[in-house]
């Protein structure tokens, strides 16, 4: 067991930079293995005795949220081509890359459906048609990445030519 620290008395400079680094997707837990950190049962005196720091909390959490759904359309958009004419290896490594990728998009939208459900759960899709289609928008990049020609929409012939 980690040997607990002397908490450290509230201070809204400290209070802030927690919150900046949970806001750019860092976990608390990982916030107070650092030194100059309060411990994570400091954090939860403070949350539980400071308005401030709870609202600065909830709000850095919505960012939080934010930041996940950012790294999953980065996820999304370095997935590399499907080789061409590839060896069985290949074609295996390009399998399995593309499941380490899926199972980091799975748990980054899990976690941010938690942090902010009124924008991110599966009801919220449900309710905002724009949300569905940027996740179809992403599903859809992967699909054209991987090589599969039937991801590519059909274009309609009424649209006129980017050309024109």
């Amino acid at each position: 067991m980690a040997k607990q620290r002397t908490p450290i008395p509230y201070a809204r400079e400290l209070a802030a930079c927690i919150c900046d680094r949970l806001a750019d997707g860092e976990s608390l837990r990982k916030i107070c293995e650092d030194s100059a950190m309060p411990d994570r049962s400091t954090l939860r005196c403070w949350e539980s005795e400071i308005q401030e720091f709870r609202t600065m909390l909830d709000s850095a959490r919505q960012y939080q949220a934010d930041t996940h759904f950012d790294n999953i359309l980065r996820i999304a958009m370095e997935i590399p081509e499907a080789p061409s004419e590839a060896s069985s290896t290949e074609v295996s490594a390009y399998r399995a890359h593309l499941a380490v990728a899926a199972f980091q998009i799975d748990t980054l939208k899990w976690v941010a459906s938690r942090l902010d459900p009124k924008r991110y759960s599966d009801r919220a899709s449900a309710r905002r048609p724009e949300r569905e289609s940027i996740d179809s928008a992403a599903l859809l990049v992967a699909d054209i990445r991987s090589g599969n020609p039937d991801a590519l929409p059909e274009l309609s012939e009424d649209l006129p030519s980017p050309l024109a």
